[in-house]
């Protein structure tokens, strides 16, 4: 068992390290973690590394088995559902023993397979991978894929002739990963990344010629907006967006060709100017632009315009804004618009045509929908994904007009997987104020007739929703007896647009005292209880965790936090880190003393208590821009000095990765059979197999 005298990092001398804030100078005895290329911060993390090798050394044949376990459950040699553009059909494979995807085409005439990109090739000299896209030109002779081999979500470009094999790398390391091709198959948009990891410039490549003579075409210089360009549904515009949080600003031009920064200039066309509290979403059917906009009300409504008369005096409604419903997100077909809104906590896709808006029926409300890969304006089918917390996913082509629903591809579960063996229950829980709070609940059916160990989720942040997601590795948990639950809290999209402000800047607490009024619901009903009760909180969902820790540490038998947002005060109080100015719109701006001391009032790493805490896995990426390394390392080192009771203390560091952990498939398995192993063991389930 871990001692206060293990791993105690040494704190700064007090003169060294204040923060300097006009009414509140405080001491940060861990600022030195910040260097983190410092002898000091290199041994620190890595002594903490082998700290946590020892104290998982008990659990590597558990950790070897449920590895094992989660790989007998899936197909390894699988192909992706195959897409239809142009003349060929286009798909990836993965194939056993492969960290990584191929990615395929087949022309309609000329089988066999054409190898486009083989991930692996690719990945071979790096210890981290990850293709952000694969961008065909539409004349279907050049790929365009972006990589980066760090996990600091900086990308390189590489364009390759499909018909020579050539390969050239751009020499930009710092794009945002994403290409968007003029429909003359010349040349291609792209976005850079500033010292802020923001994206604030577009470029335009020429096939051919030097990236020195790449223009410039637009800049963003307000640190709060985030440049975006992309192609319309009917390939007929290119849009680029500059957005922040609460605003949004689209222009539009011709997508056949580019002619020079001078006609790009005189084409360009703005449709809405920013204005603080709008956001609006652009895309073009062949005839007219569909605005998805919130400028009537929080919950967006959708209408139309001409693109020689764009502006907000000539947008003509298609889909009023309803007061329970909020319209989440769209796809432009020819003649229908697919709608995907959300009511309460249930997703609803529907099909508008001619003025009418139906509804597509499923037979499972909790359920997740996302559009699939969906390419032609003039399909007569919706591709989308469609997926339960325990029905795998299946991918799902959608007549437009008649409905009906045709599986295309079901994810495969080996072994014998039978979804009515598992049971999914969504109950509601009465807020302080009086909201009522979904929590999902789900478990094997025999787990549900007594207390039972549970893991709770939770995230409550920038309007991300907790929707139902299929896993395969999850049945090594619910197998051993789980339960495992997902609390939907304010500050997550979960219940629509007014759930996510409720839970934001001056309301942030919401989402804390959600997810504490969600614990003591299962408590009081009886489904686990604090000897078998442990939290999860990924990234802003850490900051969850940590505030629950603090303030009630006894209620939890263990908590996991990876990449935690743990440090939020020190962070937006930097403005020369990534991410800082530009959420600003999520948490308020400390130079404000009300919003300074709001933000002092919940972050976890200000709010540490000399006092017992659970048993804590902290896990961490080295390259992590989003939440860099020093947070929770900060936390950690704070919590070994402060804590006064026994249980282990887990601060694992990944030196090859960033927010998003391992990039190989097999590399993410042995994470999540860590992880796992350390859920078993704390909960004194280690046993079963």
């Amino acid at each position: 068992m871990q001692t206060r005298q293990q791993i105690i990092p040494p704190q700064a001398k007090r003169e060294d390290y204040y923060h300097t804030h006009p009414t509140d100078p405080r001491f940060d005895p861990y600022h030195w973690l910040k260097q983190t290329t410092s002898q000091d911060t290199q041994a620190y993390l890595n002594a903490e590394n082998d700290y946590a090798s020892r104290q998982m050394a008990d659990s590597e044949a558990l950790q070897t088995l449920i590895y094992q376990q989660s790989l007998a459950r899936i197909i390894e040699n699988d192909r992706s559902a195959a897409y239809t553009w142009g003349p060929y059909q286009y798909f990836s494979e993965s194939r056993q023993g492969f960290e990584y995807a191929f990615y395929y085409r087949q022309h309609k005439q000329q089988p066999p397979p054409e190898l486009l990109l083989d991930g692996n090739q690719v990945a071979a000299p790096y210890d981290y991978c990850e293709i952000g896209s694969l961008a065909i030109s539409p004349d279907h002779q050049f790929l365009v894929y972006s990589l980066d081999t760090t996990g600091d979500e900086q990308y390189q470009l590489i364009i390759k002739n499909l018909l020579t094999q050539e390969e050239i790398a751009l020499p930009h390391t710092h794009t945002s990963g994403e290409v968007t091709w003029t429909m003359d198959a010349k040349g291609f948009y792209y976005t850079t990344l500033n010292h802020l990891q923001r994206t604030d410039k577009l470029f335009y490549h020429c096939l051919g010629s030097n990236i020195v003579d790449d223009p410039l075409l637009f800049t963003e210089d307000d640190e709060q907006f985030y440049v975006s360009v992309y192609r319309s549904q009917s390939d007929h515009l290119i849009f680029i967006e500059t957005s922040s949080q609460e605003s949004t600003e689209v222009f539009f031009l011709p997508a056949d060709s580019f002619h020079g920064p001078k006609q790009f200039n005189q084409q360009l066309c703005c449709i809405a100017p920013r204005q603080a509290d709008h956001e609006y979403y652009v895309d073009h059917n062949g005839q007219q632009l569909i605005i998805m906009t919130n400028d009537q009300h929080e919950n967006y409504r959708l209408v139309s315009a001409e693109c020689n008369q764009p502006q907000p005096a000539h947008w003509h409604p298609l889909i009023p804004h309803q007061a329970d419903t909020t319209l989440e997100d769209y796809l432009v077909f020819r003649h229908h618009i697919a709608i995907l809104s959300r009511t309460k906590d249930l997703l609803q896709l529907s099909i508008w045509h001619n003025g009418e808006l139906s509804p597509v029926n499923f037979t499972d409300p909790v359920a997740q929908i996302n559009f699939g890969d969906n390419v032609s304006i003039d399909a007569q089918q919706l591709r989308i994904h469609y997926e339960t917390f325990i029905q795998p996913e299946q991918i799902l082509d959608i007549n437009l007009n008649t409905h009906y629903k045709t599986c295309i591809k079901t994810q495969q579960v080996k072994g014998g997987y039978h979804p009515e063996h598992y049971r999914c229950q969504r109950m509601y829980v009465t807020a302080g104020d009086g909201e009522q709070i979904p929590l999902t609940l789900i478990g094997k059916q025999q787990t549900w007739d007594h207390p039972a160990p549970m893991l709770l989720q939770v995230y409550g942040a920038y309007g991300h929703s907790l929707d139902p997601e299929f896993s395969i590795s999850r049945l090594n948990l619910l197998d051993r007896g789980m339960l495992i639950g997902f609390a939907h809290v304010r500050g997550g999209g979960d219940c629509g647009e007014h759930w996510y402000r409720q839970g934001k800047q001056q309301n942030k607490v919401n989402t804390f005292t959600d997810f504490i009024q969600c614990v003591e619901y299962l408590f009081k009903a009886r489904y686990t209880n604090p000897k078998q009760l442990m939290i999860i909180g990924r990234s802003a969902g850490g900051m969850a965790v940590g505030y629950a820790l603090n303030n009630a540490p006894q209620k939890f038998k263990g908590a996991i936090m990876d990449v935690p947002f743990v440090d939020c005060l020190n962070t937006m109080l930097d403005e020369s880190l990534p991410l800082t100015i530009a959420e600003y719109d999520e948490w308020g701006n400390p130079a404000s003393p009300e919003v300074y001391r709001l933000i002092k009032s919940y972050a976890p790493y200000e709010n540490i208590k000399s006092q017992a805490y659970p048993t804590l896995l902290v896990q961490a990426g080295f390259h992590d821009t989003r939440v860099h390394i020093w947070e929770p390392a900060k936390w950690v080192a704070a919590l070994r000095y402060h804590n006064t009771g026994d249980q282990p203390i887990i601060f694992k560091t990944s030196f090859a990765a960033g927010h998003g952990g391992a990039s190989g498939r097999y590399q993410a398995l042995q994470e999540m059979a860590f992880e796992q192993a350390f859920i078993l063991k704390t909960l004194q389930l280690d046993k079963k197999t």
